[in-house]
């Protein structure tokens, strides 16, 4: 309490400007008359000044910290913030542009494969294969597949119904070198490689049997000129036609007689036991 202006006065702190005084006579209206009555009214004043200040404080912190909590929560959910943005996982990666885009090429690729346009889907699969990356390791594993596998296998069938053998061979080829780390899958182009070489073994037989009868006529003709006879036994026979050489290679005699003039030869396929040619040159046979 200060004497300001001949009046008894007391300071009250002010939030805006701090502590000011104001005159006694201004809060209660009437002149002073003794200090220890005033002394009392400014005590009950700051009394009801204090609680008053009190009260109302826990209500602003409160106010105050659940506007900071809501803040804080609401920057937490906002689909915007800095941890959503950098969030890794399946969600993230297949809303990527990038991943969207090889799924799109691997089923493209798929398609094109089930239409027997090979070359298309090759290319598709690399290119799923390319923009999975590291991305979508489910997309690449798929396209990885169609292409090391599932895309040569069908398209060496296609090519034995068409008929080529080389193509076909060297696809399986291919194959095997791809799947170096799959025993199951080696397994069936094995099988495919065998069956591949079964069907040219039978092919080649075929056209060989096709020339197999007028070359060997032609080779006994020409012993004949030189001998003025034809092989008349067994070890004449095989050095003018060995075993396992053209044009023997694919087939077998298993019947053979002859005079100086004319002979009768059974021959049979090495691929097909049950196919067997014979030959007949007209004359006297014993």
């Amino acid at each position: 309490m200060s004497l300001v202006s001949g009046y008894f006065g007391v300071d009250f702190p002010d939030p805006h400007r701090g502590c000011v005084k104001i005159p006694i006579m201004n809060i209660l209206g009437v002149m002073p008359v003794k200090v220890g009555i005033y002394n009392f009214l400014i005590l009950v004043e700051c009394f009801v000044w204090a609680s008053a200040s009190a009260l109302a404080s826990p209500a602003t912190k409160t106010a105050h910290t659940v506007s900071t909590v809501s803040a804080t929560e609401e920057g937490v959910k906002s689909p915007g913030t800095k941890e959503d943005q950098t969030r890794s996982g399946p969600e993230a990666t297949s809303l990527s542009p990038v991943v969207l885009e090889a799924r799109s090429a691997l089923r493209q690729a798929q398609d094109y494969e089930r239409k027997n346009d090979y070359q298309a889907a090759r290319l598709l699969y690399q290119q799923a294969i390319k923009l999975a990356g590291w991305r979508d390791s489910k997309t690449r594993t798929a396209a990885r597949h169609g292409l090391d596998y599932k895309l040569p296998l069908r398209e060496t069938d296609w090519r034995l119904a068409k008929g080529d053998l080389v193509g076909a061979f060297s696809l399986l080829n291919q194959a095997v070198r791809a799947n170096q780390g799959h025993p199951e899958r080696l397994q069936k182009i094995t099988a495919l490689i065998d069956r591949v070489k079964s069907i040219h073994a039978e092919r080649q037989s075929k056209e060989a049997s096709e020339l197999l009868l007028p070359r060997i006529k032609q080779r006994l003709a020409d012993y004949r000129k030189r001998t003025g006879h034809y092989p008349l036994t067994v070890e004449a026979l095989n050095a003018v036609l060995p075993a396992d050489q053209a044009p023997l290679k694919y087939h077998d005699i298993i019947g053979y007689k002859a005079t100086s003039q004319a002979y009768h030869m059974l021959v049979r396929s090495k691929t097909d036991p049950k196919h067997v040619l014979s030959l007949d040159v007209t004359g006297l046979i014993q």
